[in-house]
């Protein structure tokens, strides 16, 4: 049983059959390259899943769902190895994809896969949340594990607010500008004492 699987979701470009053209890839040379194109997984998620021994990736469009046995990750453009397709769609378009999974084989399988998974950051059925989000990726584990611990937010230094009693923000050079107080156009000797000050406000981190 894996900690983890990746599940990818994906759509196919311009009526290429996607999953037949890595297919082919794979069949003639072992393994082909996957472009994972928009939001990057997780690197806290990407970093654990990447330490098993075995890496399952699971691709999911419109209902059908394949498995995937991952061998490595890349950043960077592969040579080679990726469908011919991936020039025109995507290399051609300046849309570089953020990280390419390296797979050694895909094959189909049916959604009832998913119904002894749950999502790794929530606790929720994976094929619920699958059908209620448009997440591209996430991480699923069997229900039957415990959930990784969620990192603790970040705690923020309380602000302290200071009020300087001694002067008020409608003092201009020396004299009130407030229209309704009996001090306009006048220095205002006691703004402590006004009732219509209103203090200058310091926020100290």
């Amino acid at each position: 049983m894996n900690d983890r699987i990746l599940l990818l979701r994906y759509s196919d470009f311009h009526g290429v059959d996607t999953i037949a053209a890595h297919q082919k890839v794979i069949s003639e040379s072992g393994h082909c390259w996957w472009a994972k194109i928009g939001k990057q997984p997780s690197e806290r998620y990407l970093k654990e899943f990447l330490e098993q021994e075995k890496k399952i990736v699971l691709l999911y469009t419109s209902g059908c769902l394949f498995r995937s046995e991952l061998r490595r990750v890349l950043r960077e453009r592969p040579q080679s190895n990726y469908p011919s397709y991936y020039k025109r769609d995507i290399f051609d378009q300046e849309d570089e994809p953020s990280v390419y999974f390296d797979l050694l084989s895909i094959e189909e399988i049916g959604l009832s896969f998913l119904d002894d998974y749950v999502i790794c950051s929530s606790g929720k059925a994976a094929l619920y949340d699958l059908k209620k989000t448009i997440s591209s990726y996430m991480f699923i584990q069997d229900k039957s594990l415990p959930l990784p611990p969620k990192p603790e937010p970040r705690k923020r230094k309380p602000k302290k607010v200071v009020l300087d009693h001694s002067s008020c923000v409608y003092k201009r050079d020396g004299k009130c500008v407030n229209r309704s107080c009996i001090n306009y156009e006048y220095e205002c000797l006691r703004p402590r004492y006004c009732i219509k000050q209103r203090p200058i406000k310091e926020v100290v981190e």
